[in-house]
């Protein structure tokens, strides 16, 4: 593909890693897992902590692909939180539900028939279904929690 430019003055605009998206799209930051690197593009899963880690093609918990990255990130660290990485998500929405269990981590759930006073359904480990990711972990039963819905 040849690069032709649009205007007769100025420069040609450089590449970006994205081609075409929804400007609308859902996103969301994460923490990236301590000794990984992020790159702008790459598809990302999430890890039972909550953090993000490179997609390894095999796992259930892919999530989307990365906006930016972690290796020039756009503020750094604090002392309340790691650099965090912006990500396009493949679901169209994100949720909160109630941890069904004690110590549930982030990745496939399922919804129970159990629904909370304040409306909340409850939401249990799965290791079948690809409909709903948790994208926190939750230390017990009846902790909220952040659910992607595909």
């Amino acid at each position: 593909m040849e690069n032709k430019p649009l205007e007769k003055f100025g420069y040609v605009t450089p590449k970006n890693q994205f081609d075409k998206y929804e400007l609308k799209k859902l996103t969301h930051a994460f923490s990236v897992e301590t000794g990984d690197s992020i790159y702008k593009g790459q598809p990302v899963m999430i890890n039972a902590d909550g953090t993000i880690s490179p997609y390894d093609g095999t796992s259930k918990t892919y999530i989307g692909v990365a906006a930016t990255d972690n290796i020039t990130p756009c503020y750094g660290a604090t002392k309340q939180h790691a650099i965090e990485v912006t990500v396009y998500l493949r679901g169209f929405a994100i949720i909160f539900g109630y941890a069904g269990a004690d110590g549930m981590s982030a990745g496939v759930v399922k919804p129970t028939s159990t629904v909370s006073a304040d409306w909340f359904v409850s939401y249990v480990a799965d290791t079948t279904g690809e409909r709903f990711i948790a994208l926190t972990d939750t230390a017990t039963t009846g902790d909220l929690m952040e659910i992607l819905v595909l």
